[in-house]
């Protein structure tokens, strides 16, 4: 097979190994154990944060759709908004940061929600849970229109101790 010239991307979605992947036939090479486990998106994402690589992250959160995650290998299906690059600009990042050669490629399979997707869905089953509350219940009922805009743990906020009145002194 002859390489395709540098300027022409490949179809997205044309096959499960993309030419995205520097090495798409062969296996990735055995990761050391001073690597990093990276057990889902959440740890790339949170990697490209601690490497100084905010877009990336912005794109690992909202334009990954991970079909599968294994040391080495990467595959995922991108969003319609995310760039072309995403996978070959990932495998470099990942070899930079790990240290091992990835194999990341693109998947036609539909793959988990994007992080983004998954945040809005545990959301919006958070706020669907407190609106069964009987007090929640009765307070929506008595006021037709109001909605819950957020829902925040007690127990996990510190309380601020007051501040002194100033108009007491």
């Amino acid at each position: 097979r002859t390489p395709a010239p540098a300027g022409n991307a490949p179809a997205r979605g044309t096959s499960s190994a993309s030419s995205a992947s520097a090495a798409p036939r062969m296996a990735p090479a055995a990761m050391p154990d001073s690597a990093p486990t990276l057990r889902g998106l959440e740890d790339i994402a949170s990697m490209a944060q601690k490497n100084g690589a905010p877009v990336l992250k912005v794109h690992i959160e909202n334009d990954m759709h991970l079909v599968k995650l294994e040391p080495g290998r990467l595959e995922f299906r991108p969003s319609l908004r995310a760039p072309r690059s995403l996978a070959g600009d990932l495998q470099q990042r990942l070899r930079d940061w790990t240290g091992v050669r990835w194999s990341v490629s693109i998947s036609n399979e539909p793959g988990n929600p994007t992080l983004a997707e998954q945040k809005k869905n545990a959301k919006a089953a958070r706020i669907e849970s407190v609106m069964q509350a009987p007090l929640v219940r009765a307070v929506l009922d008595r006021f037709p229109g109001a909605e819950i805009v957020a829902v925040r743990d007690v127990e996990a906020q510190e309380v601020a101790p007051a501040a002194p009145d100033s108009a007491d002194s």
